[in-house]
């Protein structure tokens, strides 16, 4: 099969690109030379259409597309408000994650939520990240990939420093990531379909009042620790 040639994006499809991202990275913010990345690959007979096109800096581009499901990249696309981000250092030496009061080790998947990963290690040769996918049905928006943290602008703020970094919204904080006894340690206060979303020093607690506190999960590097579905009349909550 021979490989499929590229050609110059028609004119009406930059426009569009050009006014739905404002010149800047649809997902970071930033104001830098974008990538156009196709959602579907092109390779694989992804077209050339906006609808099919993410407006990326290198850095996204680079790291993003592989992290996050299609379904994801496309909800990016409607994020047109002004976005804000910032990068830590600071990593785990093993798969140990304490969210809220729960400790998980080596799982590949910490939290699928409705069927997607939500909050999932991130390896990097013998560093271990935290990645964090809170975008459609949650408020606010967050994306925390690669140890980088990404953000909507209006009424949140950022500090950090060799440990920690954390994010407040209005006089609630909302993210905390910490390095502590040589694992990442991550505290979260949001909402879910309107339903707290929240893991901090008094346990974890999930849509429809589920709670969970205080114990350890050890996995195999292989499956998910936490899988839950929500709908409006019921919910089904695994732990694995």
């Amino acid at each position: 099969m021979s490989k499929r040639q590229r050609h110059k994006f028609k004119t009406d499809v930059l426009e569009t690109l050009q006014s739905r991202s404002k010149g800047k990275c649809e997902c970071c913010g930033l104001d830098i030379t974008i990538d156009r990345h196709h959602i579907w690959e092109f390779a694989k007979g992804g077209p050339d259409v906006a609808s099919n096109i993410l407006c990326l800096c290198p850095s996204c581009h680079r790291v993003l597309p592989p992290l996050l499901t299609k379904e994801d990249q496309r909800f990016i696309q409607t994020l047109n408000f002004e976005k804000r981000s910032g990068s830590f250092s600071f990593y785990a030496n093993e798969s140990e994650f304490e969210l809220g009061t729960v400790l998980y080790k080596s799982f590949r998947y910490i939290l699928t939520l409705d069927g997607k990963p939500t909050i999932y290690p991130y390896q990097v040769n013998d560093r271990f990240y935290v990645n964090i996918v809170m975008l459609e049905h949650f408020d606010p928006y967050l994306l925390v990939i690669a140890n980088r943290v990404i953000y909507k602008s209006e009424n949140i703020t950022s500090t950090s420093d060799a440990n920690t970094i954390k994010i407040v919204r209005g006089n609630t904080s909302i993210l905390e990531i910490e390095r502590s006894d040589g694992r990442i340690k991550v505290a979260l206060n949001f909402t879910y379909r309107g339903e707290p979303f929240v893991f901090n020093d008094e346990g974890s607690l999930l849509p429809r009042n589920w709670r969970l506190a205080h114990f350890a999960m050890i996995g195999n590097h292989i499956g998910g620790a936490i899988s839950y579905d929500f709908n409006p009349h019921d919910n089904v909550i695994s732990l694995h």
